[in-house]
Parts: C-alpha cells; sequence; structure tokens
C-alpha cells in the first residue's frame, strides 16, 4: 500500500518513488490510495495495480506513507502492514512523535526554508534509499499518458493569480500578451471558472471542462506552459512540456525548489505587480521558444 491524499501535483511528484517501488518488486500488488480528485492521475500508469479513494480491506505487508502529514501517518497505520515507512521533517516535532507511533521506519529530512530546501522527489528519493529501493532522483515524473506537439502555449488560470493587485483585467493583459507570441489555450478549473465568468476571458480559447486526460495531452502538446505554483506545473513536468512559473513572493525562496518544474526546461519568478510580472513572464517565454 502506497499512500498519498493530499493533491495532484505531490502525487504527480511520487511517481518517481513508485517507478522504483515497481522495479525493485515487480510481482508486487502494489495499491494507491489517493484523494478522491486525484483518482485518474495514476490509472494511465503502470506504477500500480489498484486505485482506492478511502480506507482498503484486505492484507498489506508493506504500507509507505509518501507525504509527511499526520493524516497519511494515520492511514499507514490504519492499515495494520507489518512494516510501515515513511519520513517527516525535523522542524516538526508533533509529526515527529506521531510518525513514532505509527510508522515501524522514519527517514527525517531537515528542512529549514529559505536556508536548506530540497526538492520532494530527493525526499522520496531518500525515502527509497531507506528501503533499499533502486535511486528515485535520477527518474522523470510519470502519467502514462503522450501527447502530440503543437505550435501552441497554454496558460493555466489557477486561483493565486488573484494576489498582489491581479484581477481578471491583468489576465487579459498577458492572455493577449502570450496570443502575440503564438496561439494560445487557456485552462481552468471549476472553481476558477466561475471566478471568470463575464469577465471577458472567453474571447480566447478557453477550456473549462476538460477530463484529466484531456487537460493533460493539451499541456503536452503545448510549447510551454505559464501557470502559478499549481499541479498545472507538475503535469507539464511529467509531460516533457517546458513550464514558466509566477511564485509567491512570500513563498519564492522555498517552493521554487521544493516544488520546481522536475527534469525539464523551466523559468521561476516572482509574482509581483502586474506590470512587471507580465513583462517578465512573456521574457521568459520568448526564451524559452527561441531555445527549445
Amino acid at each position: 500500500m502506497v499512500i498519498r491524499t493530499d493533491r495532484v501535483g505531490d502525487l504527480i511528484l511520487s511517481t518517481p518513488f513508485l517507478a522504483s517501488l515497481r522495479e525493485q518488486y515487480p510481482e508486487a500488488e502494489i495499491t494507491a490510495w489517493v484523494s478522491p480528485y486525484c483518482e485518474r492521475v495514476l490509472q494511465r500508469s503502470a506504477l500500480v495495480d489498484k486505485i482506492v479513494t478511502k480506507a482498503p480491506t484486505g492484507h498489506f505487508d508493506l504500507a509507505v506513507a509518501l507525504a509527511p502529514r499526520s493524516e497519511c501517518l494515520k492511514r499507514a497505520l490504519s492499515t495494520a502492514a507489518a512494516v510501515r515507512v515513511g519520513y517527516v521533517y525535523s522542524g516538526r516535532p508533533l509529526v515527529r512523535l506521531l510518525a513514532r507511533r505509527c510508522l515501524t521506519d522514519v527517514e527525517v529530512i531537515a528542512v529549514d526554508p529559505p536556508h536548506k530546501v530540497e526538492h520532494e522527489v530527493h525526499h522520496l528519493d531518500r525515502l527509497a534509499r531507506l528501503m533499499g529501493l533502486p535511486p528515485a532522483a535520477n527518474r522523470p515524473l510519470q502519467l502514462g499518458i503522450s501527447a502530440q506537439t503543437h505550435d501552441w502555449l497554454v496558460l493555466h488560470l489557477g486561483d493565486r493569480w488573484f494576489t498582489n493587485g491581479w484581477d481578471l483585467e491583468a489576465l487579459m493583459r498577458l492572455g493577449y500578451g502570450l496570443e502575440s507570441l503564438a496561439r494560445l489555450v487557456i485552462t481552468a478549473g471549476p472553481r476558477e471558472a466561475e471566478l471568470l465568468k463575464d469577465g471577458g476571458m472567453e474571447l480566447f480559447d478557453l477550456r473549462t471542462s476538460l477530463s484529466f486526460e484531456e487537460w493533460c495531452e493539451l499541456i503536452g502538446g503545448a510549447r510551454t506552459l505559464v501557470a502559478p505554483d499549481t499541479g498545472a506545473v507538475h503535469v507539464a513536468a511529467a509531460m516533457d512540456t517546458p513550464v514558466v512559473v509566477a511564485y509567491e513572493q512570500n513563498t519564492y525562496e522555498h517552493c521554487s525548489v521544493q516544488w520546481a518544474p522536475w527534469m525539464v526546461p523551466h523559468r521561476s519568478l516572482v509574482k509581483r505587480d502586474p506590470d512587471s510580472t507580465i513583462e517578465a513572464i512573456l521574457a521568459e517565454v520568448k526564451g524559452i521558444l527561441r531555445t527549445h
């Protein structure tokens, strides 16, 4: 049993570890316990045999908590597996105490933002080494979905755009700037689509009702993805699409390292006021289009 019940991007970042686990135990039956909205993330991959979204029944020899979160640790304990493995951060003493109760083997990782930060794939690589698995840090992200490359850009409208003075008018300006460089497709989830209602974004090629597979194929076909710090960044990395990521100023030093696009060309910048940030984003996209 592997357990990762947080977000889409976090589950995608776990796929190098899952590939190592599958390589080490090719005949094992691997069940993934994930959040309901993440159920489709692993369906096309060959990394797991079964996907569940609630407490499973049956016998498990090994349970792996793939996130250093209390909920994940408790769920590992609930499997009653004889061996329960996971990792925690050194700076979270209460979670470390809980890990002693829930797990049989724990990797403690020193994280002290912004002074000491590693990529999350490296955290999972440490867990792989604790378990005697092949390295995970030299592997790409995997979704098992392929896409034909097209000459378009994708702008993903996560709700993190709406900070630092950004509004629909600023996003419209960014959209027009990107559309001057190449054909633009804009994606948005249900929550963001409601924010965009009657806001003028329908003037663009706006996609708001995509299945997970359709969203991946759309991003996988793009020459570049532009997004805030959301799961779309990790979908793009898994689809081998270059990325321009706009991070919040107060989390840039940490998030641009621990959750950077993995093993793909990318540019990271701070999302400041719309005027300066739009100019910076367009310059970064031009640079990627010239070199990739």
